[in-house]
């Protein structure tokens, strides 16, 4: 089967669905499938082209063994309603021109968000004569009206039709989470024998235990601490002052030290907060390319992932939870909902209220005076991740269902 993956995000820029998306590539194309990639030129999450793609309305190249396919998007780190719109319809639009100029694949897998790429799905799989795939990582519009990204009731209609219609019009609709399965069976009434489950997990073999590297302690100037990492975007979602707030509680302790790895528009809002109280026992970092998150991990005591306290979020499941796992690096999970009762579970994280600063502190600190306790959560993460969170494993039973589902159609 030949499946052109469409989506707005793909390395080399950094983040939990672009990793994601070319671990599913990479996993079909194992199985024996043939993947073509269409995406926008590598713009996230700073707003601006990376140098070497800047210019350019159409590029071919290839990610590893992945051929992909890239088109022009407006990129801009202005993070206004209008401008966030002329982002999104920019690639919807420019996408087009990158799926007609390669021969017809069997199905078109459209990531959303953003749900307007949804538009592209569906023009060219008629155009194609193909049927395509919606696949799910984040309800929208729900999630840009909880978090007043839109607020323009008109437009929330617009797009909530226009979810109903692509929903409809699609062969077969992913959900990341059960809670996202859930939603669109019931709440979206979405034909349930369309919905599939195509859940979050990491590649096992390259996320995986490593030695400390010494090296890297020395050249980031944390040698001998315990280090605590926050690796991703650093966005409202996140609500990355509450990890700012535990750093300042324990800035007594010369031994626990931060560190947030990434980028984002709260970054430069949290690096002034850092600032201004002064605080000694936390840097900010660089988004890395994924494959170096390894070395990172591998150096950390624990992983922590921060969500705000915001009901939208109960149904997330971060992937960066497994890639540190993986790594057999303990999880701080200060969330709640389905990724809180998942990991409760197996007794491989420490989970914490959500934007309770002393509550973070207080696993900060626990751990660190209790190396044998992460070294044992670390163990059973690990041990979760082989079991029921590798990619080869999701992707191996996904492609299961969905062949059982297009039989029957």
């Amino acid at each position: 089967m030949h499946f052109l993956i469409l989506t707005q995000y793909f390395p080399p820029e950094v983040g939990g669905a672009q990793i994601r998306l070319y671990s599913i590539a990479k996993q079909l194309i194992r199985k024996g499938n043939k993947v073509t990639i269409v995406t926008s030129m590598p713009n996230y999450p700073a707003g601006k082209i990376v140098p070497a793609y800047r210019r350019k309305f159409f590029l071919r190249e290839k990610i590893g063994n992945i051929p992909v396919i890239r088109t022009w998007i407006y990129a801009s780190p202005c993070n206004s309603t209008i401008v966030r719109l002329l982002n999104y319809f920019s690639f919807t639009f420019s996408s087009i021109y990158g799926i007609l100029s390669i021969s017809k694949p069997d199905y078109i897998f459209v990531e959303s968000p953003p749900l307007f790429l949804g538009i592209s799905g569906y023009f060219t799989s008629r155009l194609k004569r193909c049927p395509y795939i919606f696949n799910i990582s984040d309800l929208w519009p729900d999630s840009v009206r909880e978090m007043g990204i839109i607020k323009n009731r008109f437009l929330l209609k617009l797009a909530e039709m226009l979810e109903s219609f692509l929903y409809k019009k699609a062969l077969i609709v992913n959900g990341v989470t059960e809670g996202i399965v859930d939603a669109l069976k019931n709440k979206k009434q979405v034909f349930k024998d369309k919905v599939l489950f195509l859940p979050n997990g990491v590649d096992s073999e390259l996320f995986k235990p490593l030695p400390t590297n010494k090296q890297l302690a020395m050249n980031l100037q944390i040698q001998g601490k315990k280090i605590f990492i926050y690796a991703g975007l650093h966005g409202y979602a996140q609500g990355l002052e509450t990890l700012i707030q535990s750093a300042r509680i324990l800035k007594q302790r010369d031994d626990i030290f931060f560190l947030l790895v990434g980028d984002g528009p709260e970054k430069i809002n949290l690096k002034c907060i850092a600032q201004k109280q002064c605080l000694k026992n936390i840097a900010f970092l660089p988004p890395c390319p994924f494959y170096d998150m390894p070395k990172l991990f591998s150096m950390s005591m624990a992983s922590i992932v921060l969500l705000r306290k915001i009901d939208l979020f109960k149904g997330a499941v971060p992937s960066k939870v497994f890639s540190a796992l993986s790594c057999s690096v303990p999880v701080i999970y200060s969330g709640e909902g389905e990724c809180a009762r998942i990991i409760r579970e197996t007794n491989s994280t420490i989970v914490v209220e959500p934007e309770n600063a002393e509550a973070l502190a207080k696993a900060v600190r626990d751990l660190a005076d209790d190396t044998e306790l992460a070294h044992n959560l670390g163990k059973l993460g690990r041990e979760l991740v082989e079991r029921k969170y590798s990619w080869t494993m999701i992707v191996d039973k996904w492609l299961i269902e969905f062949k059982k589902r297009i039989q029957s159609c």
